[in-house]
Order: C-alpha cells, then sequence, then structure tokens
C-alpha cells in the first residue's frame, strides 16, 4: 500500500485557478443578490462539472460536447431527485438504475466516466433535498445556467487555439519520455533487481499511451478544422518524431540489456555518462517545445544542440575504448556498434525535431492516410459487448449500484436525514480492484474526518458571510490543485468545501459535523465488506489478458519478420502492430500488478504470471529493435534459416496458446539452434569487405537469439 505523501510535482496550480474561478462567480452572484442559499447548488455544479471534466485531455469540441452532457444530467437528476425526494422507495428503486447506467458508461472512455461521476453525485445529493415541481425547474435552470458558465472558457480558447490540447500532449509526452529514459539508466541493476524490470514496462506503458493519446488528439482536432492548415502539418509531424525517438529507446533498452555482462561492466561509466547527457538534453527539448518566444527557443535551442555534440563525442569515446588493445580494425560486438548507432539516431532525431521547432517556415507533408491511427469502435458495440457478467466493468457497476442502492435503503429505513454521506462514500470509495478500494477507503475515511473536524469550527464560529465566501474558494482551488497529488488530500480540501458549503443556510453545530463522521466511516466500512462478499479478484481476467498478449506478440512478431522476408510493410502497418502488443502487455501487467495487493489466499501463481508477462514485454521490445533495424537491413539475399525460424516461433506461440488455454503441453520447444545455425552460416560466406552487411546481419542473429531466450522464459513460466 502506498504511504500517505504529496507529490507534489503532480500539483496543478492553474488547474485549481481554474475551479476557484468556476466557484467564484455563482458565489458572487448569490452574495449580490442576499440569497446564498439560491445559489449554493448552483456553485456546487459549477465546481464539480469543472473539477471532473477540466482536466480531461480531450479536444474543445469533445470537451464541449462533455461539459454539455454532464450539465444536462446534473441538472436533469437534480429536479428528477427533488420531485421524487418526498417518496423515499421511489428514491430507491430509481437509485439502482441511475447508478448502473452512470458508473457502466466508464467503459466508453474518460470523458463518459467523468460525466458519471460527477452526475451520480448529483443524484445523491438531490435525494435529501426534496422540493415541489416549480423548486424542481428552478433547480433545473440554475443548473444549467451554471453548467453554461463552465463552457465559457473552453469555448473561447476553443476559438482562438484549438490545437491548444494538441501542444500540451506532447508537452506531456516528452516529460514521459524523459522519465522513461531515466528509467532505463538505471540498467546496472537490471540483473538483480525485479523492480526494474517492472518500472521500466511500466514507464514505457505510460509514454505509449501518452503519444498514442497525443496523436488521437491531434486527429480529433484535424479534421474538425476547414481547409489546410500548416500548425497542424507540423504538429502531426513533431508526434511522429517523438514516437521515432521512443521505439529507438526501446531499441536501446533491449540491446543494452542483452550486451554481454563484462562489456556491461566495463562501459558502464561510459554508457551511464552518455544516457545522463541524452536525458539533458531530452529535458531541454521538453523546454523548447514549451517555449513560446523564438527568441528563448534560440537560446536554449544553442545550449541542447552542444550537448548534442557532447553525446556525439561521448558515443565515440565509447566506441574508441573497445578498439584500444586488439589489432582487428573493428573489435565492437554487434550489440556495442547497435547501441552506438542507436545513441546516433537518437541525437539525429532530436536534431530534427529542434530544427522543424525553430523554423516556423519549414514546410512539411504528412498525409492523414499514414498516420497510425487505432481504429475506433462505435460506442454502441462497446456497450453491447460488455453487457454481460463476463465484463468486469458490468460486474462491477452491477456492485457499485448495488451496494449504494442498500446504504441508501439502510439510511432511509433508519430515517437518517444525512445517510446520503454514506452512499457517497461507497461511491467514492468501492473500486473494481481489492487493493485500491482498501487505500481508498483508508484515505476516503481519513481525510474526510479530517475536513469534518477543520471546517465544522470555520462554519460554527464566523459569522461573516463574505469570509464564509473567500473561503470556499480558495478551498475549491486546492482541491483541484492537489487533486493528482494525492487522494487523502485530495478528500480533506473536498469535504471542507462540501461541508462549508451545504452548511450555509443550515443551523450548525457538532452533531451533524459527529453525524457526518460516523456515516463516512460507515460507508467505508460497507464499501471494504462489500469487496469481500462480491469480489472481483483479478486471477478471474488474467487468462484473457495473458492470451490477448500472446496473440498480439506472435501478431507483430509475424509482421515484422515479414518485412524481412522482402514483403513490404508500411511504417503505419508496423506502428498499429506495434501499439496494439504493446497494449496487450500493458494490461496484463496492470493486472498481475493489482493481483499482487489482493490477499495471498486469492492470487493465483503470481511469480510464475510476472515471469511470463515481463518475459513477453522483452519479446515484444526485441520485434521493436528488429523492426528498427529494417532500415539498416540491405542483404544481398533471402536470409537462409529465416523462414524455418519463423514457422518455429509461430508454433512455439500456438503452443503457449494452448497450455495457456486448457493446461495441457502436447510439444516440446523448438530446436531453434538449427536455424540459427543456418544463419550464422551464410553470416560466414559474407566477404570481409562488406562490412555493414556483416554487422547487420550479425546483430540479427544475436537479437533472434535473444528473443529464443524470452520465447524460453515465457515457456518455463506457464508449463
Amino acid at each position: 500500500m502506498k504511504k500517505i505523501h504529496p507529490e507534489l510535482s503532480k500539483l496543478r496550480l492553474f488547474y485549481g485557478i481554474q475551479s476557484a474561478i468556476a466557484i467564484a462567480l455563482p458565489l458572487l452572484i448569490g452574495l449580490l443578490m442576499g440569497n446564498l442559499k439560491l445559489i449554493i447548488l448552483p456553485a456546487l455544479a459549477a465546481f464539480l462539472i469543472n473539477l471532473f471534466l477540466g482536466s480531461l485531455s480531450v479536444s474543445y469540441r469533445d470537451k464541449l460536447l462533455g461539459l454539455a452532457i454532464a450539465t444536462l444530467g446534473c441538472a436533469g437528476v437534480m429536479s428528477l431527485g427533488t420531485v421524487t425526494g418526498q417518496m423515499p422507495w421511489l428514491l430507491v428503486i430509481l437509485t439502482f438504475p441511475l447508478l448502473l447506467l452512470f458508473n457502466f458508461i466508464s467503459v466508453l472512455g474518460s470523458t463518459a466516466t467523468a460525466i458519471g461521476q460527477v452526475v451520480a453525485v448529483f443524484w445523491l445529493i438531490s435525494t435529501h433535498l426534496p422540493g415541489n415541481l416549480d423548486l424542481a425547474l428552478e433547480r433545473f435552470w440554475l443548473l444549467l445556467l451554471a453548467g453554461i458558465w463552465v463552457m465559457v472558457r473552453p469555448w473561447v480558447i476553443g476559438l482562438n487555439d484549438p490545437y491548444r490540447p494538441v501542444k500540451q500532449a506532447i508537452i506531456t509526452s516528452y516529460q514521459s519520455l524523459t522519465h522513461f529514459l531515466e528509467t532505463v539508466a538505471r540498467v546496472e541493476i537490471a540483473d538483480k533487481d525485479e523492480l526494474w524490470d517492472v518500472e521500466t514496462s511500466q514507464a514505457q506503458h505510460q509514454t505509449g499511451t501518452m503519444i498514442a493519446q497525443a496523436r488521437s488528439l491531434w486527429h480529433e482536432v484535424y479534421i474538425s478544422q476547414p481547409g489546410t492548415h500548416i500548425e497542424g502539418q507540423r504538429l502531426i509531424f513533431l508526434i511522429e518524431k517523438l514516437t521515432d525517438i521512443y521505439r529507438e529507446v526501446i531499441a536501446l533498452t533491449e540491446v543494452v540489456v542483452g550486451q554481454n555482462k563484462r562489456e556491461l561492466a566495463e562501459m558502464g561509466p561510459e554508457l551511464k555518462q552518455a544516457c545522463q547527457t541524452l536525458i539533458e538534453v531530452m529535458k531541454t527539448l521538453d523546454d523548447i517545445v514549451k517555449l513560446r518566444n523564438t527568441s528563448d527557443r534560440q537560446e536554449i535551442a544553442q545550449e541542447t544542440l552542444a550537448m548534442l555534440t557532447t553525446l556525439q563525442q561521448q558515443v565515440q569515446d565509447l566506441k574508441k575504448k573497445f578498439r584500444i588493445g586488439s589489432n582487428s580494425p573493428e573489435t565492437t560486438t554487434p550489440n556495442l556498434h547497435k547501441l552506438i548507432l542507436i545513441l546516433n539516431n537518437l541525437a539525429e532525431q532530436i536534431d530534427a525535431t529542434i530544427t522543424l521547432l525553430l523554423d516556423h517556415q519549414k514546410q512539411v507533408e504528412v498525409t492523414l492516410q499514414s498516420v497510425p491511427l487505432t481504429p475506433v469502435t462505435p460506442f454502441w458495440e462497446i456497450l453491447k459487448n460488455n453487457w454481460t457478467f463476463e465484463s468486469i466493468n458490468f460486474t462491477a457497476a452491477m456492485r457499485l449500484a448495488t451496494v449504494t442502492t442498500f446504504a441508501m435503503l439502510v439510511s432511509i429505513l433508519l430515517h437518517w436525514h444525512h445517510g446520503y454521506w454514506i452512499a457517497l462514500t461507497v461511491l467514492f470509495v468501492l473500486q473494481p480492484d481489492y487493493g485500491g478500494t482498501i487505500q481508498k477507503a483508508i484515505q476516503r475515511i481519513g481525510g474526510t474526518i479530517l475536513g469534518v473536524i477543520l471546517a465544522t469550527p470555520i462554519v460554527l464560529q464566523i459569522q461573516d458571510l463574505n469570509l464564509l465566501i473567500i473561503i470556499p474558494i480558495i478551498l475549491a482551488a486546492l482541491t483541484a490543485a492537489f487533486r493528482f497529488v494525492n487522494y487523502a488530500f485530495f478528500m480533506l480540501f473536498l469535504t471542507m468545501l462540501i461541508v462549508l458549503i451545504l452548511d450555509l443556510d443550515v443551523p450548525k453545530d457538532w452533531q451533524l459535523a459527529e453525524t457526518r463522521v460516523f456515516h463516512t466511516v460507515l460507508g467505508g466500512v460497507l464499501a471494504v465488506i462489500s469487496y469481500y462478499l462480491w469480489p472481483i479478484w483479478q486471477r478471474r481476467s488474467l487468462p484473457r489478458r495473458i492470451g490477448i498478449l500472446l496473440e498480439k506478440s506472435i501478431s507483430y512478431f509475424q509482421t515484422v519478420a515479414a518485412a524481412y522476408q522482402g514483403q513490404a510493410q508500411s511504417a503505419k502497418i508496423l506502428d498499429l502492430s506495434r501499439r496494439q502488443a504493446e497494449l496487450a502487455s500493458d494490461n496484463a501487467l496492470a493486472t498481475v500488478q493489482r493481483m499482487k495487493r489482493e490477499p495471498k489466499q486469492f492470487q493465483g501463481n503470481v511469480v510464475g504470471t510476472t515471469e511470463l508477462i515481463l518475459n513477453g514485454v522483452s519479446f515484444i521490445n526485441g520485434v521493436t529493435t528488429l523492426r528498427q533495424h529494417l532500415q539498416q537491413f540491405q542483404p544481398s539475399q533471402t536470409l537462409p534459416g529465416l523462414d524455418e525460424f519463423i514457422e518455429q516461433v509461430t508454433k512455439t506461440f500456438e503452443n503457449l496458446q494452448q497450455i495457456q488455454q486448457t493446461g495441457i503441453n502436447s510439444l516440446s520447444m523448438p530446436n531453434f539452434n538449427r536455424s540459427l545455425h543456418r544463419l550464422t552460416d551464410y553470416l560466414e560466406t559474407i566477404p570481409e569487405d562488406q562490412t555493414e552487411e556483416v554487422r547487420s546481419l550479425s546483430f540479427i542473429i544475436a537479437e533472434l537469439h535473444q528473443l529464443t531466450e524470452k520465447l524460453k522464459g515465457m515457456f518455463a513460466a506457464i508449463a
């Protein structure tokens, strides 16, 4: 379990200011009108809609659509709750289908998840604020106006700078790539620490996801803009350059890990120094992307170019070190030669990126058809495919709706006027996975109790309305700013804000605070107990995740292998196949990581499964390394033994899939040495003066050997 401590690097100050502005205007209007009671719900709506949807990394068009749906949803459920609030049994009946819907739509993505969360919160709040039809209509229009107010900012910015979310996504991708490179640079502990494998895989997953999101976001904006736009072309060129750098870093990881231990130890200081220079270069590149002023960009670019020169010199020094003491003109191993080539490629890619960023007149041509965009599944198909208890999303939504409805029923039967706090706690605490539920329960309960303790004296002692308005605005800023820092801090500030807002028009006493604390603790306990009564253990979904990993891994290998056999494969096809394989490995690794946080008696074979998945990740990365090598691969004839090797790998994966599905192992590992020896024999026939072909084929054979080791590791883990 993670310690409760703030990760201040994730602090969102601008997001906090934006949220403070969202709640400030309705509160100030209510203060000027002398009717704060009227404006409490619209102020809370403006804040919560902005809180849940304001930080989404989507195009302004999609954000406006999401804000509009969330606004209509909040206004609709508030009106419905107001009218039905005097009929408790009807509230209970409506709560289940509504919460099932609001949570199930999370399968549609982050925007749908945010909409479902904020509308669900307002439904639960509305259940303890009954009224007549006139009051329901009044609340509907007030919440509608609050939502329109939140929509103003993205609408204005979207008109002036529609590509702004894309630029931010590119900056985030560069930052993530730098973190990935920093993780790779810790390779000296790779042989003795499984944590390095996991951390590197997670950093790679985050980077790949960020780049894919940036590309998808670019596509959403690009197709919505009329005519030809140079800025869009330049941005997708930047994203594709970023993808090239990302693939080179993956290749760097595999080459370094596959390096001879003696050589790795000998070149450790030089390699680490080169990696550190590369990291510093990436950080300055991130700064160049952020800056808008051309002169500032040029100043930092000069520093970056100087560091690139240093990097190139370090690479040359590394190369010279392994030639010293030998009479042979070339004693570098295939892996070391490839390592030097990758570092040089990285320097060239970064240099090309800097050139584009500094030269605003530079024309780039990228056709939409060449961009590797993941096919989008229609939303109705996603909903239909997940509307089954075989889907964890559906099961989790059904469980959350059931437990929340039960909490509502208990509060009604016991005549607890503020019992909706129990349901709200369940809504925020009960997660699809066990570890997330326990962690959220502790942080939610701790944050809420402390929030109530801190907020109640403010409500009881401060009588100045002006001050009571200023404090919620400050708390709104802190809540949003700390949302991604730590959940306990987020709940602390959110609880204080809600207590202050909702208590502006009610009698103040300590008993109400004690009731809230009691209901929060009760809701947290109910969420944890319900997980044991209706568990969703990760071992249930793991076989499917591993099956997809095996399927996508062999598909990616066959795609790259076909290119080596002389079959034309476009960069788009290769990248789409790589992305699908990476997503499969990411999902499998995330599942086993969640399984590790479950009680041991409910876990499966964690060690063997982790070993299988990590070998799968490394296999995919090895294939990516071969894919990067395609541009240097120019053989004088078809490689003998390659067809046989590809067939052996395919049969091995088919056997792995059979073992995974049935538990029956009908075949042994193929004799890869036979096909690899044929390649080695061919290598010896190449004249020595054809240095580049010798180097290229030597590296390919070395990498194929590495792939066989990963296959053996997968076979040993699953058998």
